[in-house]
Parts: structure tokens; C-alpha cells; sequence
């Protein structure tokens, strides 16, 4: 089996699909997402609820508490904004990334309070 991600989202998928949620969410302005970056709330406004780069070093409160797992990957204009697919809880078999210094295991144990979990398919 291989050891990289490739293909769609669903290719990521390591758990029973029931247990796997899905939804749509808005990636920021000037955001580099890739699959598996762990994701934030950027802010709520009229246009609604905006994503970004869980970073535990900086940024806003809500940008250290992760919410969920980008499945694909995006960049952002300065001025444009971007919608992906992220899962909300499930058990992914991708290797995590987040904004600053923080590493595959800073935001795990919060993922996983939130139903999260991360698996290496064997």
C-alpha cells in the first residue's frame, strides 16, 4: 500500500464511511491549504464563517482551536476567498500540518476530542 496521499478525498478515508462526516467550509484570503492542514475558525461575518491555518503560536483565539481536516488542497488570492471539502470528524489516514511551528502532534489530542482521528493504514 502506498505511503503517500494521492487521488480524491475519499481516497483518505481509514474508518467506517458512517462514522466519517464531511462539509464544505471557506478558506480565508491569501491561505496556502494543503490536504491535511489542520483548520480553524478565521472569523464569522456577513459572508459567514471563514477558515484558516490552526497556528497554536499566534494569531487570534479562535485561530489555536482546531475544528477540522482540509481533503483538499487550495490557494487564495489577497482579495478571494475559496471553498473546500474538510472533515468534521472520521478516521483519516493523512499526515497532519498547521500554521507556525506546530507540528503533526500539536493539535491531535484536540482532534481527537472532536472525533478526529488520525490512522496509518497498514
Amino acid at each position: 500500500m502506498q505511503d503517500t496521499v494521492t487521488g480524491t478525498y475519499k481516497d483518505l478515508v481509514a474508518g467506517e464511511l458512517p462514522q466519517f462526516k464531511a462539509m464544505p467550509v471557506k478558506i480565508g484570503a491569501s491561505q496556502t491549504i494543503t490536504v491535511g492542514t489542520v483548520l480553524a475558525s478565521g472569523g464569522i461575518s456577513a459572508e459567514g464563517e471563514t477558515f484558516t491555518k490552526c497556528n497554536s503560536g499566534s494569531g487570534t483565539a479562535s485561530e489555536q482551536v482546531p475544528v477540522c481536516v482540509a481533503l483538499e488542497a487550495v490557494t487564495t488570492e489577497a482579495e478571494g476567498s475559496a471553498i473546500i471539502m474538510a472533515c468534521f470528524q472520521g478516521e483519516l489516514n493523512v499526515t497532519l500540518n498547521a500554521g507556525g511551528s506546530d507540528t503533526q502532534y500539536t493539535h491531535q489530542d484536540a482532534l481527537r476530542a472532536r472525533g478526529i482521528f488520525i490512522r496509518k493504514n497498514v
